[in-house]
């Protein structure tokens, strides 16, 4: 069976202000280091204690095809206005601090530029830095991890209209998740990794659905009620 991988999410946009569960470590696949801008300029990763190692993703709109990489420590965006990484104040239009979270083998995700699409944010050459890549770079492969809750992205409630979808995946593989679409057809939300758990909005009557290795799981249809818990394995 082949799953469809359009990255199409209805996550809604996330208050940031100490919001402790929606903050997330992001690791790089090749060196196994962190995200860090500390200084507000790319740090080497290495200390995962460090301030401006721990973000939040928040969704530029209800379509969420775009993010913002919120620091969870000083609230600032994650941009290159200015050309390097940088984390500062921004203004709401910038297309230099908006990303486009590329799923990479189920577990990985890749971080592209909305402003500049071809640079993607990578560490071949040492601290992490914009740029092209090639496809198979490891450097430009990331990981999100939850710190110290393992939550992807959360909301503290849902509008008129809507539920919270709360899935955790407490198999020891990722859980890949969709959405129906308008269409009747799965579109791809995101992986969730072993041992996590995501927190989402969700339209009442919308078809969601779970598989592993390329198999589907199950599906679940979005009720009225208000907090809907799915645990995978049941």
């Amino acid at each position: 069976m082949q799953l469809r991988h359009a990255l199409a999410v209805l996550l809604l946009s996330l208050p940031l202000a100490a919001h402790a569960q929606g903050t997330a470590l992001i690791v790089n696949k090749w060196k196994n280091t962190l995200l860090d801008l500390s200084s507000g300029q790319a740090a080497d990763g290495s200390n995962p204690a460090a301030p401006g190692a721990l973000w939040v993703l928040e969704p530029v709109d209800a379509s969420a095809q775009f993010y913002r990489l919120r620091s969870a420590t000083s609230g600032g965006a994650l941009h290159i206005e200015q050309g390097p990484l940088m984390v500062s104040a921004v203004e709401s239009g910038w297309w230099s601090a908006m990303w486009t979270v590329e799923p990479v083998d189920g577990q990985f995700i890749r971080l592209r530029n909305r402003w500049k699409p071809d640079a993607y944010i990578h560490n071949q050459n040492g601290a992490p830095t914009i740029g092209a890549i090639q496809p198979g770079w490891w450097s430009a492969m990331w990981q999100l991890q939850g710190a110290p809750a393992p939550t992807i992205a959360a909301a503290p409630s849902a509008p008129a209209g809507q539920a919270s979808l709360i899935v955790q995946n407490r198999s020891p593989q990722p859980l890949d998740i969709f959405i129906d679409d308008a269409a009747g057809e799965p579109a791809f939300v995101v992986s969730l990794p072993p041992g996590q758990q995501l927190t989402q909005p969700t339209p009442v009557g919308r078809r969601w659905r779970f598989a592993q290795k390329e198999q589907w799981l199950g599906a679940h249809m979005a009720s009225a009620q208000a907090q809907q818990l799915i645990s995978i394995p049941q």
